[in-house]
């Protein structure tokens, strides 16, 4: 990339496409070009014949009656505001105000950005977290207890996760429905699911009674491109449903977006042995990686085949020195790190010739290791934390009440004004309205000693409510 200091976005962005730098990143489509002209040619606003997507019925809505097509959904809207335009919309639709919702602790930050707006009372359920640090599947027995007990308009969930844990979408459906409370899941990570019958089914076609999916991370999409999946036996309000996107979508959505849907929905219809291929090729890089002895691949019953999850044995050596070493040494670029793990995300538009380069660069810093001292990951203190922080208040009175800014530090025993995130995958570790600990403050500090983003928290400074 440039080193000149003059450099712009635009010149970075077009350094990176000069470079040999490889992306198992999102976006989907890997910086590989489908057929599309300039884009400045085709940029244009609502004129005639051209549809209008607040209330299609051309060209538009034909690209949302075949992405419904590709899920097997009765509708699919098609969104340029990403997956979060999706979990806004459909817990707004789904709640009444000032309801109760039930909410998994892994969910993405517009989730509790949509409890907010809702005035909602929330309530929480969190995923076992394992060895590694990573959120495990959504048990839903441990979940009807708690239906049992309280009466929720929704429930929210995230499945898959960003390490591509799958839930039972099917029985979760059930316990819901046998207590009459919505399930709404944010499926963002699984663009790619029920499309063929080498993943796993959408969670669309398993019960669930509306779908957020981001096309962009796992198909060959622009960045900001979503869709909402629905079924006509959904307990959520079609028109309510309507209604809500129209409130959270942007008024003058991007035709260059909307087109690339179109070419998305195109190329995957007309390639969908790539699904195949791409499977194929996965396992196969799985089968060689077999020979790491410090490096592992993680794999889970329940995991879905493309998240690609690489963790470290060896004390001294983070999933964080990992992808650093990935992108400096070999130009390989991945999602994420976290703790003692990686994630590198594959798409159909990744071939064997992409994973065959990952592997090598992995068994050669497999040998770069030797001599390291391993540990077992069970002794090793997990990046997520395995309980919920003291919740005071609800979120909404949170965010209704004064603050004041003070060292993180001193932070012990006061109350949140801002939800606390690290960045990626977005997760709320703090919310509004919840107590901040010793044991928390520790876990931020220690997320921004290892390099992460961690959104709420500035210069070592976080908002606390205004004691009276």
């Amino acid at each position: 990339m440039s080193e000149n200091k003059n450099k712009t976005l635009y010149s970075e962005l077009v350094g990176l496409y000069e470079s040999d730098y490889y992306p198992f990143h999102m976006p989907g489509h890997k910086r590989k070009s489908l057929e599309f002209i300039d884009p400045y040619s085709i940029d244009i606003t609502e004129i005639g014949g051209f549809d209008n997507l607040a209330h299609p019925r051309g060209l538009i809505k034909d690209i949302e009656d075949r992405l419904a097509s590709l899920y097997g959904c009765d509708h699919a809207f098609m969104l340029v505001n990403g997956s979060t335009c999706a979990n806004l919309s459909m817990i707004y639709a789904a709640n009444r105000r000032n309801g109760n919702i039930l909410v998994a602790r892994n969910s993405h930050k517009s989730v509790i950005h949509a409890v907010e707006l809702k005035n909602l009372s929330s309530d929480y359920i969190i995923p076992e977290v394992d060895e590694y640090g990573i959120q495990k599947a959504i048990d839903p027995d441990k979940l009807e207890e708690i239906l049992k007990r309280k009466r929720y308009d929704s429930f929210v969930m995230t499945s898959p996760t960003y390490e591509g844990i799958c839930s039972d979408i099917k029985r979760i459906s059930e316990v819901c429905h046998k207590y009459g409370v919505k399930l709404l899941v944010d499926a963002a990570h699984g663009a790619h699911l029920g499309i063929t019958d080498e993943f796993p089914e959408n969670p669309v076609n398993l019960g669930a009674d509306a779908v957020a999916v981001s096309l962009h991370k796992t198909l060959p999409s622009f960045t900001q491109t979503a869709a909402l999946l629905y079924k006509k036996e959904s307990l959520v309000d079609l028109d309510e449903l309507k209604d809500a996107i129209r409130i959270f979508q942007s008024s003058s959505p991007s035709y260059i977006l909307m087109s690339g849907i179109d070419k998305c929905v195109t190329y995957v219809n007309e390639n969908r042995e790539s699904f195949r291929n791409l499977k194929n090729n996965i396992l196969d890089f799985r089968e060689k990686t077999e020979v790491l002895n410090n490096l592992k691949i993680l794999k889970y019953d329940d995991m879905e085949e493309s998240k690609i999850v690489i963790l470290s044995k060896i004390d001294g050596f983070s999933g964080e020195d990992l992808l650093v070493m990935l992108r400096n040494d070999y130009h390989l670029e991945l999602e994420m790190a976290q703790g003692q793990y990686a994630l590198a995300m594959t798409s159909i538009m990744d071939d064997k010739e992409c994973l065959n380069r990952l592997f090598k660069a992995l068994k050669d810093i497999d040998g770069k290791l030797l001599g390291g001292k391993f540990f077992p990951f069970k002794d090793k203190k997990v990046m997520n934390l395995s309980e919920i922080p003291l919740k005071v208040m609800e979120i909404s009175e949170a965010k209704d009440a004064k603050r004041r800014k003070v060292l993180l530090d001193k932070a012990e025993g006061l109350i949140s004004y801002n939800e606390v995130c690290v960045y990626p995958p977005g997760v709320a570790d703090l919310l509004p309205g919840e107590q901040i600990d010793k044991d928390m403050i520790e876990y931020i500090k220690n997320n921004i000693a290892d390099g992460h983003e961690v959104e709420g928290v500035t210069s070592g400074y976080i908002y606390v409510l205004q004691e009276n």
